[in-house]
């Protein structure tokens, strides 16, 4: 189960799919209480969602494991997030491979293996967790932040992307992360999968905030 805003849940929802892991998506703690913990593997859970509401999802009888996701200028901690029940703290932007790998470690540790797919397959692009992108008969190699964009940007497909999320989801907001930075980068990422007509789900822009 992941609970979390719909652009970070959507990001996290496709990064699982590497792990063949079945996702519950809710986008508020209302909606996650509802749900029955027990028929979960794991909760992963955006501690700040709701002023900070989402940190006691955390809390009471453990049915699951619990992942929590903490933002580094957010209103809860790794150390409060631990403290309040958190078997793994993810912190928020994280690398693709970086939710993965700490997912399976973690849910191994619950006796639980899951599967591994290192690539899939995502209208007409094949995206990786090995920072590459298979355009047709290209492979092309990606840094760290152009494969994070790029995850970013398939997930939420069928959104309009507004700076304050690619900042938050894909950057973090050290002083380095200037809008030009984010437009720089993400005309980059065009530019290397030119072959297609566009980004998954049209072309990418940076509105004004």
């Amino acid at each position: 189960m992941v609970v979390a805003r719909p652009s970070l849940a959507n990001l996290v929802s496709l990064c699982l799919v590497h792990c063949g892991c079945a996702v519950t998506v809710v986008h508020t703690v209302a909606a996650a209480r509802a749900q029955a913990p027990a028929a979960h593997a794991a909760s992963i859970v955006d501690v700040d969602l709701e002023e900070g509401a989402g940190l006691g999802l955390l809390e009471g009888t453990r049915a699951c494991a619990r992942i929590a996701l903490v933002h580094p200028r957010g209103i809860w901690s790794s150390f409060e997030a631990f403290a309040r029940g958190a078997d793994q703290v993810v912190a928020v932007p994280f690398t693709p491979d970086e939710l993965v790998i700490r997912l399976r470690e973690l849910l191994r540790r619950f006796g639980q293996a899951l599967p591994l797919t290192r690539s899939q397959g995502l209208e007409g692009l094949e995206i990786s967790l090995d920072e590459r992108v298979v355009v047709g008969s290209r492979t092309i190699a990606l840094s760290p932040a152009l494969n994070s964009l790029l995850y970013f940007v398939c997930a939420n497909r069928e959104s309009a992307l507004t700076l304050e999320q690619l900042r938050e989801s894909v950057w973090g907001f050290g002083a380095l992360t200037t809008r030009q930075t984010i437009e720089r980068t993400v005309a980059e990422l065009g530019r290397l999968i030119a072959a297609r007509p566009a980004i998954p789900g049209g072309k990418v822009t940076v509105p004004d905030p």
